[in-house]
């Protein structure tokens, strides 16, 4: 599916359902679709590997447990906003848009 969604689709809508519609002929019945069942030509068109994250982009598993998960990102966004408003409580709150309060409960139960 990320291959498809990465895909520019010059030929929009239809290139897209037709390689949906060749990929489906092409399948055995019950089987599942991979990657290698996009054609060449689309496979050719993707980026090899992923550019690198940036200082202000964090990667996470989709296999990770969800709520650690969760609390590691509000952690490193808030982190993140404390460093560039420098310390300001209500712009950093602004910036992330919650109340006050919210980052101030935020920031206790993260212990930050």
């Amino acid at each position: 599916m990320e291959r498809l969604l990465l895909y520019r689709w010059p030929g929009n809508v239809r290139q897209l359902q037709n390689e949906v519609r060749r990929m489906a002929a092409l399948a055995e019945p019950n089987s599942t679709l991979l990657p290698n069942d996009i054609s060449g030509a689309i496979l050719a068109a993707l980026p090899l590997r992923h550019t690198p994250l940036s200082s202000s982009e964090i990667a996470v598993s989709l296999h990770d447990k969800l709520l650690p998960t969760l609390a590691r990102i509000e952690s490193e966004m808030i982190k993140a906003a404390l460093t560039e408003h420098g310390g300001k409580v209500e712009a950093v709150a602004k910036a992330l848009g919650i109340s006050r309060k919210g980052l101030y409960l935020k920031r206790q139960r993260l212990g930050l």
